[in-house]
């Protein structure tokens, strides 16, 4: 399988005068406004590369390919899907870890340099406060308009005013509580199971007839 995100190009803007990489960095990426000097456009062919890999054991890859158990993206939380704040360049970097050599590649991903993932949580959350902000402005009844800054409000009380470091720290508060819900319910599933089947083998699950009222 091939996977391309919706904000690819099929080009690429490379630097006239690349930086080196370190160790463990395997693409940097840098903010440039539009029509700034030194940089100019490139295409390279992707699919025969990962062509190249694609349903081979890892112990077949050749070895110009770099291997590693993740890549880690320095201006984006792979965790929560939120940037790490506002940045102008970015690394992925290559995390060593165990790797079998039976493994087989069966994904291949693109990836954008440079800039925040364009479906950052963070950044859609921030949109859909600019946008209900625009909507209260642009509201025709008062009720719509208090609606909106209610919402507004909310959104930015519950972020902490959209500051980095809280955003993390609240998001991931909600992701360890939803997980902490879904762990105690696997846990509870196999008890409730047991019980059901106890009941009915003495005396048989209670049941209620609903006497809907037909319209």
């Amino acid at each position: 399988m091939v996977s391309a995100d919706d904000d690819m190009r099929p080009y690429s803007l490379m630097e006239h005068s690349p930086e080196s990489l370190e160790s463990d960095e395997i693409c940097r990426g840098r903010l440039h406004k539009a029509g700034e000097n030194g940089y100019g456009r490139k295409s390279f062919d992707i699919l025969t590369a990962f062509r190249d890999v694609l349903g081979r054991r890892v112990a077949e890859v050749p070895d110009n390919y770099d291997r590693g158990e993740l890549i880690v993206d320095t201006a984006m939380d792979l965790e929560t899907n939120a940037t790490n704040g506002l940045s102008r360049g970015n690394s992925l970097l290559v995390r060593r870890g165990p790797l079998p050599a039976d493994a087989v590649v069966k994904m291949a991903q693109t990836f954008r340099s440079g800039t925040a993932d364009i479906d950052a949580l963070d950044l859609k959350i921030q949109a859909l406060h600019s946008r209900a902000r625009d909507a209260a402005e642009a509201a025709t009844t008062p009720g719509r308009a208090e609606a909106m800054r209610l919402f507004a409000a909310n959104l930015h009380k519950a972020f902490y005013g959209f500051e980095p470091d809280f955003f993390q720290h609240n998001l991931l508060r909600m992701v360890d509580d939803a997980v902490s819900v879904i762990k105690g319910s696997i846990e509870l599933w196999p008890t409730l199971v047991e019980v059901c089947y106890f009941q009915k083998g003495r005396v048989g699950l209670p049941r209620i007839r609903v006497n809907n009222n037909r319209k």
